[in-house]
């Protein structure tokens, strides 16, 4: 939930209530921290176990900044093609899930389509 302070009478009013989990809430559980049904048991005012350790080695991508950063690993050769492979491969990814293609290859086809458009020098839909 988020609040603002109003200046009239120094009340917290509500301006928005996000029911939808972070992206990074699965990523929290596959390392053993399940956020979700921590805050859940908290709005039962059910008693929450404490999160003191984790799993560790547990990889995410974000497909833009992961592609990104390890191209300028793989070129200060900190980072080879096969590490970075297998490590996207079995990593948790911020959209694509191997049940659930669809969200990410749409996501993709728009990249394209994107990027082509600026190759062909074509005006994108958020400049026209």
């Amino acid at each position: 939930a988020e609040f603002k302070r109003d200046p009239r009478d120094q009340h917290l009013k509500i301006l928005e209530i996000n029911a939808r989990p972070w992206w990074h809430a699965g990523f929290a559980a596959d390392c053993g921290v399940n956020v979700i049904h921590m805050a859940y048991l908290q709005a039962l005012d059910k008693p929450v176990e404490e999160a003191t350790t984790y799993r560790a080695g547990v990889f995410y991508a974000i497909t833009d900044y992961d592609g990104m950063a390890c191209r300028e690993l793989m070129q200060k050769g900190e980072l080879t093609r096969w590490q970075w492979i297998r490590q996207w491969l079995g990593a948790r990814h911020s959209i694509f899930v191997w049940y659930d293609p669809w969200p990410s290859l749409r996501e993709w086809i728009v990249r394209i389509g994107r990027g082509m458009k600026r190759r062909l020098g074509m005006p994108s839909e958020s400049s026209s």
